[in-house]
């Protein structure tokens, strides 16, 4: 019989290139920073391949606006061991999907899942690497967007943290990071 003080948190695999998602924010003359994220799907996909599709469970609740996951792990002993986490849901679209993709991540995370996003840097790319165009918003302040899309086209790993990327644009150009010492 296992009790539950021997309870040992299973270990998953890291995203692969195809499972990262690109986001350029903070848009401004100068450039934009990269932010990498990953889909609902992709973290069912780790979980079942980790744990089987009977291995784990998750609901979803409000508590006032937050929208919270309550992600469980089967333990040994037959019992499920759960972690809560909430999201946030950006506004527009299908803010209620968004803020539940967004807790079920977030309580995945609390369980190891995808934890390498987290020690990936804040990557700035300068506006010799993208293309930027401006635009005046209604009160004629200039802001700044850019039409180019990346995708993850590789990653490496040492250990839990992402060591070196390369991003590939819409029309093929590729960008290539490479983690400094100590950076």
């Amino acid at each position: 019989m296992t009790h539950k003080g021997d309870y040992q948190e299973p270990e998953f695999r890291k995203l692969r290139a195809d499972e990262m998602r690109v986001k350029l924010v903070d848009v401004d003359e100068n450039g934009a920073t990269v932010l990498l994220y990953t889909t609902a799907d992709a973290v069912r996909a780790i979980l079942n391949e980790a744990l089987g599709p009977f291995g784990w469970t998750c609901e979803h609740y409000e508590v006032g606006k937050a929208v919270y996951c309550r992600l469980g792990l089967l333990s040994p002993d037959g019992e499920f061991v759960y972690k809560d986490a909430a999201g946030t849901a950006e506004s527009g679209i299908e803010t209620d999907k968004t803020a539940d993709s967004d807790s079920f991540k977030r309580a995945a995370r609390c369980w190891g899942v995808c934890e390498e996003l987290l020690s990936f840097p804040k990557l700035r790319l300068g506006k010799d690497k993208i293309v930027l165009s401006s635009a005046q918003d209604a009160r004629g302040r200039t802001y700044y967007t850019t039409g180019e899309r990346f995708t993850v086209s590789e990653v490496a790993y040492d250990g839990a943290e992402i060591v070196a990327l390369t991003l590939e644009n819409q029309s093929g150009k590729k960008i290539v990071w490479q983690r400094k010492n100590g950076n």
